[in-house]
């Protein structure tokens, strides 16, 4: 599965739209349409509690969402999803994706809050991740299905058989110390459906707003990815004494990589960069 996209800048006030969509064996297995919208508020401080228990289940592909900037669950829960495609195969196409988003700031520098980079785990990403979730928002899981799937509700807002929604904030405390908040509130709809027709994607639509009181200009919005496949019955992530791990690089994707990790260092590693890492 490869992820792709691109965003021009966009003043305060303005909204564009952002299409990321993944392909395998001809279909399209995941779509995310970023809808961004930036608006002038209050700071808010203090934060809810994380979620990381939900997943898309209705259709045939299983994304995990959590309200903390990022999709996917770097393989630390062996019952749910990361990506898994088809659902219920045991064959996961994702370790982790986060949203990012840069601007330039009101005194002319550069910020760039991020909901996942690159980590051996979901502990370190943790520690690295600059959104968190937002306090007093709720969590909503609704269907606009009339006969609920187990675990939802009926709701008249809902836009799909699995409509899940969750908003988080870039306030986050990095250990490192370096974050510097853009004021960024975001709400996310993971839409997911149980047709035949429209099963097999996952829409998952950002709506981005600026409540640090200042305007952001020269934004740009991507959504970073660590695309991994595999079967996990096969090759196991979640077991370290497991007869054979996990592949994290796949020799046959032509992805770049330091010399110790790549199986080809004469054709992976190019010498001016030897430290370079690259998936897709």
């Amino acid at each position: 599965m490869a992820f792709r996209g691109c965003c021009r800048s966009i003043a305060a006030g303005r909204r564009c739209a952002l299409l990321l969509a993944g392909r395998g064996g001809g279909r399209v297995l995941v779509a995310c349409a970023l809808g961004l919208v930036f608006l002038l508020g209050m700071v808010g401080s203090g934060h809810a509690a994380p979620r990381r228990d939900m997943f898309t289940q209705v259709g045939i592909i299983g994304v995990a969402v959590t309200n903390l900037g990022y999709v996917g669950n770097g393989f630390s829960t062996p019952h749910q999803p990361s990506c898994e495609y088809p659902l219920n195969s045991n064959v996961e196409h994702m370790f982790l994706a986060g949203l990012w988003v840069g601007a330039l700031a009101p005194d002319g520098t550069i910020h760039v809050s991020t909901g996942a980079q690159d980590a051996a785990n979901l502990v370190d990403g943790d520690d690295m991740r600059e959104f968190v979730d937002a306090e007093g928002e709720p969590v909503h899981v609704w269907t606009n299905s009339q006969n609920p799937p187990e675990g939802m509700r009926f709701h008249e807002d809902a836009l799909a058989t699995q409509h899940i929604q969750v908003v988080f904030d870039d306030y986050a405390d990095v250990a490192s110390g370096s974050h510097e908040p853009l004021g960024l509130k975001v709400i996310l709809r993971a839409l997911a459906w149980g047709n035949p027709y429209a099963d097999d994607f996952v829409i998952l639509d950002y709506a981005i707003i600026n409540i640090s009181g200042n305007v952001l200009r020269d934004v740009y919005v991507g959504l970073w990815t660590d695309t991994t496949v595999g079967n996990t019955t096969i090759n196991d992530p979640y077991d370290p004494q497991a007869p054979v791990d996990w592949d994290f690089y796949d020799d046959n994707n032509g992805g770049w990589g330091p010399a110790d990790w790549v199986p080809d260092p004469e054709r992976y590693t190019p010498a001016a960069d030897p430290d370079i890492w690259m998936m897709w």
